[in-house]
């Protein structure tokens, strides 16, 4: 028995005793005088991580509290700024309480260690909570077992106060002096000149406008519709706080300046605000840390008054590859719980992947189901065309209601999405007006890109014809790559064609005013480096937002030089392949001419790449059988670098194609040797009849075991949609709070030593920060950075560089020339190695997969050999982590396949062709 619990138990000191019997002193303790006061307990304190096996966790100790009071003694020798050291035994102290009864001491127990704070290292402190907790240990019925028999136990999360982690926060990006974690890399340095300082002015919103009910109706589909219906006049939904900002370098606003925007967007008389889905659900995980549900939660709770709208990709969903029905209809209900105005597109407007959404929308109460027919203006995308696609449409929704198509064509509205902007305003006026004509109960939403500069006479004919809903942004957030602007829009609409709106022009220049003190820091630290007005769009087919971050692509591969070829490619290859440049067909594209742009370069510089355009050119200029026999080669040669995502499109593994497959000559540049094999698989149905079911029970208990805890509704959502973000987002919470406590100029530069904040925790308690110092790295390259906290100091360290004087290995680049080597073909992820050291692969075979710009690029054998040696190796399934690598990396080393024993008893393989004896059976070989 430990002395201490003897001490307590007896109220004695032991030590004192031994030290008196050591100078002469009689024992003054018998049977007869000493009897036990008190029941105790004692728990070690370890610096360990119960949750990773207790493995040991040393480390600055950042803050520490000590617990006390009647029936509390603690052992220790622990402080804050005491570097805990990995030399020694993991005990940091001893806890022991004491009292007259169990249940006294298990009372005494749950209050120090609900006081005892070890800020820094992890300790064994959350889990004796989970112990003393436990009904089992509390009655008394504890063994050695205990634990093993309830893993339970390890199901908690060890998490700081919120103020606390907000804080470790604001030292961490101060020390490096950017944000690490919002995937920009290091844009300014602790050096850089930081944006002036200016305190954040908030126009006042009238009593009356914030009284003011909505315009529209709620909570009645029928009626809302009606109302659109029966007016004359043009409805606005506003995209500032989705689609404006899109696609700017992984980024985009925080649901921090949302929610200052939110309450003057909500008194603009919207028709509805797009705040949700697209790139914009993946990105809030991603580089703004922040749950996708909860923000559509805070937004109606800040803007109640004006519908909320999202956008989903079909089978997609918000993700970038088809999606499972069960899956959809659970993300569908989700999001019914939110949002008010359902869009949902898909890139090849297959209706029927649209269908599990549609269920779910269509009957859930006060939600407007928006289907969107994608736009794309070029031959064989007749009016015609879109026309037919609308019945199916129409025909849908009749079958999921029981009613007739007429009867149906009242009950949703139909969305128009030009997503690159390239549709012209005569083609618009023509569609509009054979949709209005076809079925005049069809309300229609247009949304267009302003990419090609002729936004507003697209819209205005498009109003003319019949639209009555159009997407718009605030002028202020507005950068080209995103809608029009509302209040131009609406002046020329009201001006010149005679249609006026519901629109508050004066909480429009409010919210305006809020957004030019906003983007500054968007501006200069999250803006894309390209911009501007981009006629050619109507050719090449990028569309919107995608513009700009491929484009950037790029410019960090190393590939910028390329990129007029890689934009004539795109013009060229729309014309072969028929579907809509909207996601996920803009990733295919675009990585579709960077990979065959990229290979051609690679193999004979500028002069190839030509005359890969220069065979383009012929074919689309010719049909097949008009081209020369030479020129009907050489065409196999455009689509020999492809990627996986472009070969399952060819396989219909998205839906059918809009105007069906494309010549076989596509399939044998694509898919080689097997291009017969590709063509007799693919098909037209949609992915849903193919895909099983995700099973929510082991994808939960896949995440539980990755949280220690079980995982919340909303959180297995997002992780079902986007597993390794999801993750990175819960766990970067459970580190540092929510981000969106802190101030913008915070979260982008950090502070100075000396610099005051104030800020907010989420249950809306008041902190004060101050920067004491930021010490200079040391030779291990961290930087430790003293603050105080609500009068508190505190320190914690930071790795801002690399360790001086150590070396980093130079990375083994593949030699081109050698058949055996297998490099990584640009700069991505490896996200799965499928091969082992040892492995007999054949000609074709799948040795790993890179995921470059969210494509899956699968590297195959060019021959048959053994696999020598495996330089990375990545299980993303597994692991849910990639692991960079860069282009020309040596990732796979193959050899000669090596020769088998040639006793015929044996005929095993030998490890290598140098084996005179077969290490099995001992034959010599030849």
């Amino acid at each position: 028995m430990e002395h201490g619990i003897t001490e307590c138990r007896y109220g004695i000191d032991l030590v004192e005793e031994q030290i008196a019997v050591a100078f002469g002193s009689k024992l003054r303790f018998s049977d007869k005088n000493t009897r036990p006061l008190h029941n105790a307990m004692q728990v070690r304190i370890n610096c360990e991580d119960p949750q990773k096996d207790f493995a040991p966790n040393a480390g600055l100790i950042v803050r520490y509290v000590s617990p006390g009071g009647p029936g509390v003694r603690i052992d220790s020798n622990m402080s804050a700024g005491y570097e805990f050291p990995s030399n020694y035994d993991s005990a940091g102290s001893l806890l022991i309480t004491y009292a007259q009864d169990w249940p006294k001491v298990l009372g005494i127990m749950e209050r120090a260690l609900g006081e005892y704070i070890v800020g820094g290292v992890k300790t064994t402190i959350p889990f004796f909570r989970q112990i003393i907790a436990h009904p089992g240990f509390r009655d008394g019925g504890c063994e050695t077992r205990f634990v093993a028999a309830h893993p339970e136990l390890m199901d908690y999360s060890d998490l700081a106060p919120e103020a606390e982690r907000n804080a470790r926060l604001v030292a961490e990006i101060s020390a490096r002096g950017y944000n690490s974690f919002i995937m920009l890399g290091e844009y300014r340095t602790r050096t850089t000149p930081r944006l002036p300082k200016f305190p954040l002015v908030l126009p006042d919103i009238p009593a009356k406008v914030r009284r003011a009910p909505s315009l529209y109706p709620r909570l009645d589909t029928k009626a809302l519709l009606a109302c659109i219906r029966d007016s004359d006049i043009v409805h606005f939904c506003d995209t500032t706080c989705r689609d404006n900002t899109q696609s700017n370098s992984g980024n985009r606003f925080r649901l921090a300046e949302d929610l200052l925007i939110a309450p003057y967007l909500d008194n603009c008389n919207f028709f509805s605000l797009e705040s949700g889905g697209g790139a914009h659900f993946h990105v809030n995980m991603m580089a703004n840390m922040t749950s996708p549900f909860w923000e559509a939660r805070e937004f109606n709770r800040v803007a109640p008054k004006t519908m909320k709208q999202i956008l989903i990709r079909s089978t997609n969903v918000l993700g970038y590859k088809p999606q499972p029905k069960n899956l959809m209809r659970a993300t569908a209900e989700k999001i019914c719980e939110e949002f008010h105005v359902i869009r949902s597109f898909d890139f090849l407007n297959h209706v029927d992947n649209m269908r599990p959404f549609a269920e779910v929308a269509l009957h859930a109460r006060g939600v407007i189901f928006e289907p969107a027919l994608s736009l794309t203006f070029g031959r064989g995308f007749s009016v015609d065309h879109y026309l037919d696609v609308t019945a199916l449409i129409i025909r849908q929704v009749a079958e999921i209601l029981g009613i007739g198509p007429r009867a149906a064509s009242g009950l949703f509205i139909l969305g128009l999405k030009d997503m690159a902007g390239n549709c012209p305003p005569s083609f618009m006026r023509e569609l509009v007006s054979a949709l209005r004509k076809k079925w005049p109960q069809l309300i229609l939403h247009y949304h267009r890109h302003y990419t090609d500069g002729l936004f507003v006479p697209a819209v205005a004919e498009a109003v003319k014809a019949g639209v009555r809903i159009l997407d718009t942004s605030m002028g202020a957030a507005m950068r080209w790559y995103g809608q029009g602007e509302v209040l131009s829009t609406a002046a020329y609409l009201e001006e010149e064609t005679g249609h006026a709106n519901r629109l508050d022009k004066q909480m429009i220049r409010a919210c305006n005013f809020v957004l030019k003190q906003i983007m500054p820091y968007y501006d200069r630290y999250t803006a894309p480096f390209f911009q501007g007005i981009d006629y050619d769009v109507t050719s090449h087919g990028m569309p919107g937002g995608a513009t700009s971050s491929s484009q950037e692509g790029a410019l960090q591969q190393g590939y910028i030089h390329l990129l007029p070829y890689m934009l004539r490619f795109l013009s060229g290859t729309r014309q072969i392949v028929h579907y809509h440049d909207v996601t996920p067909g803009s990733q295919i594209t675009w990585n579709l001419a960077f990979l065959a742009v990229t290979g051609a370069y690679k193999r004979g510089g500028e002069s190839e790449v030509q005359y890969l355009l220069e065979i383009l050119d012929n074919v689309t200029r010719n049909a097949g059988e008009d081209l020369s026999p030479e020129m009907q080669e050489a065409r196999l040669a455009i689509y020999q670098d492809c990627n996986d995502a472009f070969r399952g499109l060819l396989l219909g593994e998205f839906g059918k194609l809009p105007l069906g497959f494309p010549p076989d000559w596509v399939y044998q540049s694509a898919f080689g040797q097997d291009w017969k094999k590709a063509v007799a698989r693919r098909t037209e149905q949609s992915p849903l009849l193919s895909l099983q079911d995700a099973d929510f029970d082991a994808e939960r208990a896949a995440l539980r075991a990755h949280l220690h805890r079980e995982p919340s509704a909303e959180e297995l959502l997002m992780y079902l949609n986007h597993p390794a973000d999801a993750i990175k987002t819960i766990e970067f919470k459970q580190n540092f709070g929510d981000p969106n406590n802190l101030p913008l100029p915070i979260w982008f530069e950090g502070m100075e030593a000396g610099e005051e904040i104030n800020f907010i925790d989420s249950r809306g308690k008041p902190h004060h920060m101050t920067i004491l110092r930021i010490q200079m790295p040391d030779p291990n390259g961290v930087s430790v950075v003293r603050y105080v906290l609500d009068s508190e100091i505190m320190s914690t360290e930071v790795q801002v560089s690399k360790p001086k004087g150590g070396h980093t290995p130079d990375i083994r680049m593949a030699n081109p020339e050698n058949i055996y080597q297998i490099g990584a073909p640009s700069n991505g992820d490896l996200w799965v190695m499928y091969v082992n050291p040892g492995d007999i692969v054949k000609k074709g075979e799948e040795l790993f997969n890179i995921s470059i710009m969210k494509q899956e690029k699968a590297i195959i054998a060019p021959i048959d050999g053994i696999v020598k040696s495996v330089m990375k190796t990545a299980d993303y399934r597994a692991s849910k982590q990639m692991v960079p690598v860069r282009e020309g990396e040596l990732i796979v080393e193959l050899g000669p396949i090596p020769l088998r024993c040639n006793n015929p008893q044996c005929a095993k393989q030998l490890p290598s062709d140098s084996y005179q004896y077969c290490p099995f059976c001992g034959q010599k070989n030849y």
